[in-house]
C-alpha cells in the first residue's frame, strides 16, 4: 500500500526506516531538525522531504518542529560589547545571544530547505508544507543574521577608527554584506558561520569607504590598489628600515613603475577647498584663479549676436547660393554638409559647388564687416593675365630695354 500511494524511491525507503527506527529505540517524538539535517548529508530533494513528512505521518511517528526553549535558553550568553559610547538603540540591536556551532549548522539548514521549497512554489507546487518551510527558513535567517550583528559592529568600530567614518554609516554596510554571508552559508562546510561572513562584511565595509571615505571618489579596484600599494609600503619599511623606492614597490606588486607612481599620487592626493585662499592665505580665493571651462554670459551673447548677423547676410544672397552656405556650415540642421551631397541634391558637379560657395563666401566677407561696424575684408584679386596679354608685355618690356640701350 505504501509503495502504491508514494511510489518506490530508495532513497526514501531508507531514510524513513532509519527515522521509524530512532523513533522506536528513543521513544521521543522526532525533531523537524533531525529530518532536515539528514536530508542535507544525504542530498535528498524538497519533494523528497516531503514523502516523508507524509510516510512518517502515516506510520503515526511523530515530528516536532525547531528547538525548544530551554535549547535556546542554554546558548551561549551574551558578551559585553565592545564600547562604552554605544547608542541606545544599537545597544538593543546588538543584544543577541551567540549562536552553538549545532545551532548555527540547524539554521543554515532550514534555510536551505525554505530555499528549496521557494523553487517548488516558483514552479507551481505550491503546499502548506512548502510554505510552512519558506518561513521557517526566513525566521532562521533572520536569527542568524542578528546573532552575528556584533561582528559587524566590531568590524565596523575597527574602520571607523581608520578612516574617520561614522561608524553606524559602517554598520550598515557590513550588515549589507553579513546579509549576503547569511545567503550563501552552507551548512556542511565545516566552519562557523563567523569564519565564512568576515570575509563578506569586511568587502562590504570596504567599498563602502571607496564611495564615502574620498572627497573625490575613486573606483573601488583603483582604491583596492591604493590599499595595496599602502600595505607593501609599510610591510618593506619594516623590512629595509628606509621608505623603499618606486623600484622596489613595482617589484613587490608586480607593477609597473609608472602604475606605482600614480597610485602614490593618489594616496598623497588631499583635496583642496575652492574658497582657500593662494600665497599662504594673503592671494586671492583659489576658485577666482581657476579656470573654467564654460563661456561667461558675455561671451555667449556675443556669439548669438554674431550668428545672427552671419543669417541676415546670407539671407541677402542669392536662393542657390543660400541653400548651399546654409547646408555647408549646417545651419537650420544642426549638421554641416558635403560637397558630394549638396551637389547630389542639385543635379551639378561637386566643382560647381565649390564654386558657389566661394562666391558666396567672397560677398559675406564685404557684407558681414560693415553690419559689425569694421571695414570690409579687401578682396584678394587674381594676378594671373591672359597669356596674349603677357607675352605682349614682355615684348613691350624687351623693346624697352632695347631702346633704352
Amino acid at each position: 500500500m505504501t509503495e502504491a500511494m508514494f511510489g518506490a524511491d530508495p532513497d526514501v525507503d531508507r531514510a524513513v526506516d532509519d527515522l521509524c527506527a530512532d523513533y522506536e529505540r528513543t521513544g521521543l517524538p522526532l525533531e523537524l531538525s533531525r529530518i532536515e539535517r539528514m536530508a542535507s548529508v544525504r542530498k535528498l530533494s524538497f519533494p523528497q522531504i516531503e514523502q516523508i513528512m507524509d510516510r512518517l505521518a502515516v506510520a503515526s511517528v511523530s515530528v516536532i518542529g525547531g528547538a525548544s526553549e530551554s535549547e535556546a535558553s542554554s546558548e551561549t550568553p551574551s558578551m559585553e560589547v565592545a564600547g562604552g559610547d554605544i547608542e541606545d538603540h544599537v545597544r538593543g540591536i546588538l543584544d543577541h545571544r551567540l549562536l552553538t556551532a549545532e545551532k548555527e549548522s540547524e539554521l543554515g539548514r532550514a534555510m536551505a530547505a525554505g530555499r528549496a521549497a521557494a523553487l517548488e512554489i516558483c514552479a507551481g507546487r505550491d503546499t502548506a508544507r512548502a510554505r510552512d518551510a519558506v518561513a521557517r527558513g526566513e525566521q532562521s535567517r533572520d536569527q542568524m543574521a542578528s546573532a552575528n550583528y556584533r561582528l559587524v559592529w566590531s568590524w565596523s568600530t575597527k574602520y571607523a577608527a581608520m578612516t574617520g567614518i561614522d561608524r553606524l554609516d559602517l554598520f550598515q554596510d557590513g550588515v549589507i554584506g553579513l546579509l549576503r554571508a547569511v545567503d550563501k552559508f552552507d551548512a556542511e562546510i565545516g566552519f562557523r558561520f563567523s569564519t565564512y561572513a568576515v570575509y563578506w562584511i569586511r568587502q562590504a565595509i570596504q567599498r563602502a569607504i571607496a564611495d564615502k571615505g574620498r572627497t573625490v571618489r575613486l573606483p573601488v579596484w583603483v582604491h583596492d590598489q591604493v590599499l595595496r600599494l599602502g600595505r607593501a609600503t609599510r610591510l618593506l619599511w619594516r623590512e629595509l628600515g628606509v621608505r623603499p623606492s618606486i623600484a622596489k614597490l613595482a617589484e613587490e606588486l608586480a607593477m609597473d613603475r609608472d602604475r606605482v607612481a600614480f597610485l602614490q599620487a593618489l594616496a598623497d592626493l588631499v583635496p583642496a577647498s575652492l574658497d582657500a585662499h593662494t600665497l599662504g592665505g594673503e592671494g586671492d580665493p583659489l576658485v577666482e584663479t581657476v579656470a573654467g571651462d564654460q563661456d561667461t554670459p558675455e561671451q555667449c551673447a556675443e556669439r548669438e549676436e554674431l550668428a545672427e548677423i552671419v543669417r541676415r547676410a546670407i539671407h541677402t544672397l542669392p536662393p542657390g547660393v543660400r541653400e548651399i552656405m546654409f547646408r555647408r556650415a549646417g545651419i537650420g540642421n544642426d549638421r554641416a554638409e558635403t560637397l558630394e551631397t549638396i551637389a547630389r541634391s542639385f543635379g551639378i558637379t561637386r566643382e560647381r559647388v565649390r564654386q558657389l560657395e566661394a562666391k558666396g563666401l567672397a560677398k559675406l566677407r564685404i557684407r558681414v564687416p560693415p553690419m559689425l561696424g569694421l571695414a570690409p575684408i579687401p578682396t584678394v584679386r587674381s594676378t594671373k593675365r591672359p597669356k596674349g596679354k603677357k607675352q605682349a608685355d614682355q615684348t613691350s618690356v624687351k623693346s624697352g630695354e632695347t631702346t633704352s640701350e
